[in-house]
């Protein structure tokens, strides 16, 4: 795997700038399933309720119930549609049930999808011309821990052809796919995909989708950002 790097910052003003996200679903009691940014319609939930967050903040999250009808749907009227670089980030706190964590096309084939498999965070970046093979997947080397929040985040830049992978601030996998542009042009569900047995149990608060490929920097910061909101 390499060298390890941890980056530990003491005060804000030592973070790195980061742009906005395109959206940003605190999945919170403040915003529901609405994004925060403003750029898309708000997430349908369907049996996801609220429930402790990160810390034990009182409904600081969504809890899906590994069930067929337990998920939140999310219209992509195009601002999910990043087609080219791609970064999801997002804290999960499993339940012992795989399932999608954030699934292009909530039916049917398969586009962009990040899911736990085998209580692994695992994330395939399906190229949006599928006229070439299903590409490799990165998937974490360990599964996370049982009902523990848990940091993850996974990038594909469309400079470079690198996919990466993060697990509570540390780089747990990278693959060269090569350049390509993402199938990220349908809407997206979390939960559930309606013709699949495998369905989330567990909670997730504030999923983040950024139109670029953040750095190890800017992973770190954005986690720092939550802790000290």
């Amino acid at each position: 795997m390499g060298m390890i790097v941890v980056l530990v910052y003491t005060t804000e003003t030592c973070l790195p700038a980061v742009k906005e996200p395109v959206v940003l679903y605190p999945l919170n009691p403040a915003y529901g399933t609405k994004d925060m940014m403003g750029n898309q319609p708000d997430g349908i939930p369907s049996n996801a309720q609220l429930a402790d967050g990160p810390d034990g903040k009182r409904e600081g999250s969504y809890q899906f119930l590994g069930t067929p009808d337990s998920s939140i749907t999310v219209p992509n009227l195009g601002g999910l549609d990043v087609q080219y670089s791609l970064t999801v980030l997002m804290w999960v706190y499993p339940q012992g049930q795989d399932g999608p964590l954030f699934n292009y096309r909530p039916s049917g084939g398969w586009e962009v999808h990040i899911w736990l498999v085998e209580g692994k965070f695992f994330a395939r970046m399906i190229k949006r011309d599928r006229s070439g093979s299903f590409v490799e997947c990165l998937k974490s080397p360990t599964p996370l821990i049982m009902e523990q929040w848990a940091y993850v985040a996974t990038s594909y830049d469309y400079n470079t052809g690198i996919t990466r992978m993060w697990v509570d601030g540390i780089e747990v996998g990278q693959l060269d796919i090569g350049v390509r542009s993402l199938a990220t042009h349908y809407d997206v569900k979390i939960g559930a995909k309606s013709d699949d047995s495998r369905y989330f149990k567990g909670r997730v608060y504030r999923v983040q989708v950024y139109d670029l490929a953040l750095t190890l920097e800017q992973v770190l910061a954005l986690q720092y950002r939550r802790k000290s909101s």
